[in-house]
């Protein structure tokens, strides 16, 4: 709630990305889909959950509840992510001399508290049956994200510890140059 409100009060620093991906993401859209029904001659709805960005999991699930390809969808989206994968650090690698520093990870599922597990597993299983209930799409999936994304009181939930490490303050600049001084 705490990250949630903070990220809020920022938003209007960025309302110009924001909307320059809002037109991005919507002109490809329309761009891949034309092209998916052009010359892939998907159905509509095959071709709509292809071209849209979005998790592998989510699109998969709910373009297959809508009546769409489920098998041409995630491969269409882990192809995506493998493209992703491979090519953005490489080429930062390669092309902008992006030297990633030594990083220890720290955390996890270990310092998630039993409330919000609990709520988690709650919003799991209520959302399930509320999707349902509202007929949604994958109503597993939509209904149970749409339960945990409601705000929870300040109580429920509270910020997980960080790690010394994350404490320090931000360098002036998130890339390094080859050959550059830490």
């Amino acid at each position: 709630m705490v990250k949630t409100t903070m990220i809020m009060r920022q938003a209007g620093e960025w309302l110009i990305s924001l909307a320059a991906i809002i037109v991005y993401i919507g002109l490809t859209g329309i761009v891949v889909f034309a092209y998916l029904r052009r010359f892939g001659r998907f159905d509509r709805v095959t071709s709509y959950f292809m071209a849209m960005p979005g998790g592998l999991n989510e699109m998969t699930a709910i373009g297959h509840a809508m009546g769409g390809d489920d098998r041409a969808i995630a491969l269409s989206h882990a192809w995506r992510m493998i493209i992703v994968v491979f090519t953005i650090p490489l080429s930062f690698r390669f092309f902008a001399g992006y030297i990633p520093p030594a990083v220890v990870f720290t955390g996890g599922f270990a310092q998630i508290g039993a409330l919000d597990w609990s709520l988690l597993i709650a919003c799991g299983i209520l959302g399930t049956g509320l999707g349902r209930l509202l007929r949604l799409p994958a109503p597993f999936l939509t209904g149970s994200m749409a339960l945990s994304g409601w705000p929870t009181p300040p109580c429920a939930a509270s910020p997980s510890p960080r790690s010394p490490a994350s404490r320090s303050p931000p360098s002036s600049s998130p890339m390094r140059r080859a050959g550059s001084p830490r």
